[in-house]
């Protein structure tokens, strides 16, 4: 006994965090950041402790943090102005992106094809780093060409965990994964799906189950669908109506590629509600898609 004790009093039984900064281009990316910042700006989402290293080391000022108090408003708006920037392509070019998911990498880039831009992965982390320095290897342009052109396979995607989301290349920006109720939230006035399919989707539909996230409050949410900014249809949660399908015959569409987003005419919080703190504009509950026959 007298020993653990020793142990913990030397902090022999805490593991040091390995982690390290490998690539010799973070020293060049940060001669570049003016801002760091993120496409998720939240506390709790946010993978403050994947950056941790780099953020103590270069102490560079940043958006991206883990606060004990927070203005869950602030963070909220930082969020939606991020995103309405990279979309409409009016990026504050001091910045330098995180980016989370392969969904965030893979709509990013195909905002930003041909525009010159850099998206590098330092130790297994993709950035977005809109300073057009040319530190991209060949390894990475390969890999975002072929992330453009991957194609979903005929499976239902659940989407209750946030590791396989993260991998997930259809899930755009606009989402918001909560880990206590395991679900996946549109965040903001407007969310993206994007798809991929070299035969144009013949004979395919794409299959979406949806929920409204506050059943039990009155709202007047408009939710309009776009395919590609065209739009496709419109619809509202009734109150007390939770689940609804929505299913798109693509092989009418005859795209290779498309963007579906949600636009959400008056998404509400918790707080809106009072019926907590939480400050984001959630309008759906993305729990499933799948691509099948028609």
């Amino acid at each position: 006994m007298q020993a653990r004790l020793t142990d913990i009093s030397f902090g022999k039984i805490y593991v040091n965090d390995t982690k390290k900064l490998n690539d010799e281009r973070w020293n060049q990316l940060n001669n570049e950041i003016k801002i760091f910042s993120g496409i998720n700006i939240y506390n709790e989402i946010n993978d403050f402790e994947n950056l941790v290293v780099y953020l103590s080391k270069y102490l560079p000022l940043t958006e991206l943090s883990y606060l004990a108090r927070v203005d869950r408003k602030k963070q909220a708006n930082l969020t939606y102005q991020n995103i309405e920037n990279i979309t409409k392509k009016k990026i504050n070019l001091n910045k330098t992106f995180y980016l989370q998911t392969m969904g965030h990498l893979n709509h990013v880039s195909k905002i930003y094809k041909n525009q010159g831009f850099d998206f590098i992965r330092l130790d297994e982390l993709w950035f977005f780093i809109p300073h057009k320095r040319n530190l991209m290897k060949n390894h990475e342009v390969i890999f975002i060409e072929k992330l453009a052109r991957l194609n979903k396979t005929k499976k239902n995607y659940i989407l209750n965990n946030f590791k396989t989301i993260k991998k997930d290349e259809s899930i755009g920006l606009g989402w918001i994964f909560d880990r206590k109720t395991r679900k996946l939230y549109s965040d903001g006035s407007q969310s993206f799906l994007l798809f991929n399919d070299n035969k144009k989707f013949k004979g395919m539909k794409l299959k979406l189950n949806i929920s409204n996230v506050l059943s039990n409050y009155p709202n007047n949410n408009l939710i309009t669908l776009k395919i590609n900014e065209e739009k496709y249809m419109s619809f509202e949660f009734n109150i007390n109506q939770n689940d609804k399908e929505i299913v798109i015959n693509l092989e009418d569409l005859n795209l290779e590629n498309f963007i579906l987003s949600f636009v959400f005419s008056d998404p509400k919080s918790k707080f809106d509600y009072n019926i907590g703190i939480d400050e984001k504009k959630r309008g759906i509950t993305l729990n499933s898609y799948v691509l099948e026959d028609i």
